[in-house]
């Protein structure tokens, strides 16, 4: 075929299977250095809000008041316990309280629901009333990754620095809006290629070098420099990668398509061990740089140079 390592139209290619992996390791790395939040019925914010309530949120998915959401999207849905001393595991919720009362998720009844981990949030089978007090402990993300082309890198980057750069001082724009803080901090991920080489002079396998770029917003300075850090660490590190289409085309990711927890989910080291790709190394390659941003933001950006090998 023409296409060199590309047998259908649609699949993921090399790059693509380099940021997804990237993209779950670092996920899984922050996760083990207890990179969450736990939303546990009775902890209040600053305003005295408790911070496991949920509130009815408009999505054109679901009619009415269906869609009970949180802080966030993109809850936590990864099971494993911290590696440092005393960490307390994230919370997998399992239901919801309405006035006291615990409801099971998929239990039937008139609070029928499913947990909804990628948008962050409860769907009932029926509407419920606005004035519902709907609480349900959970863990969030205290730093998210996302691919350079996502909707939140443009929202972030375009629709609302349109409005900033628009509006004179004062206007109301002098602050972030609480849909963007929701993805805050975050580490957006680009993959481009760098070089090829042959493993020996002649021969048909190559290992190939691409540049992964992290480009890093925060709100604040101490958030900042340890995302940062966290990217420049990854030098010489090595980890393995999983073919992503094979998961895929199995069913093995984390959530269903509707949000929900998937029963045959794969950790990332199930998936690298049952469906290795290939190895993945960061060189000593790298280097870094603060972005001027007009926003009331902080951004950086750490580049570093990846080895792809069998």
């Amino acid at each position: 075929m023409l296409f060199r390592d590309i047998k259908y139209f649609g699949q993921l290619t090399t790059r693509s299977l380099i940021r997804e992996n990237v993209m779950a390791h670092l996920a899984q790395a922050l996760i083990n250095a207890g990179g969450y939040y736990n939303m546990s019925t009775g902890t209040y914010g600053y305003y005295g809000n408790d911070f496991s309530q949920l509130r009815p949120a408009y999505d054109p998915q679901y009619s009415n008041f269906r869609f009970w959401a949180g802080n966030s999207a993109d809850w936590v849905w990864e099971s494993q316990t911290p590696t440092y001393d005393n960490g307390t595991p994230p919370i997998t919720p399992t239901g919801i309280l309405v006035s006291g009362v615990f409801y099971p998720e998929k239990n039937g009844g008139i609070y029928d629901h499913y947990i909804d981990y990628a948008r962050g949030g409860v769907v009932f089978t029926n509407p419920q009333p606005s004035g519902l007090n709907v609480f349900c402990p959970h863990s969030e993300r205290a730093g998210f990754i996302y691919p350079s082309t996502s909707s939140e890198y443009r929202r972030l980057f375009n629709a609302h620095l349109k409005n900033w750069q628009n509006s004179p001082p004062g206007s109301g724009y002098d602050e972030m809006p609480n849909e963007i803080k929701a993805f805050l901090p975050a580490i957006f991920i680009d993959v481009k290629r760098a070089y090829g080489i042959p493993y020996e002079l002649g021969a048909p396998t190559r290992m190939d070098t691409y540049t992964v770029s992290f480009d890093i917003v925060t709100e604040d300075t101490p958030h900042y420099e340890f995302l940062m850090d966290c990217c420049v660490s990854l030098q010489t590190s090595s980890v393995k990668a999983y073919d992503a289409n094979k998961i895929s085309a199995s069913g093995f990711y984390g959530l269903n398509l509707d949000g929900s927890l998937n029963p045959n989910r794969l950790s990332v080291d199930q998936r690298c061990e049952q469906y290795f790709w290939k190895n993945l190394r960061f060189t000593d390659n790298s280097s870094e740089v603060d972005t001027f941003i007009a926003l009331p933001l902080i951004r950086g950006g750490v580049t570093v140079d990846l080895e792809v090998f069998t």
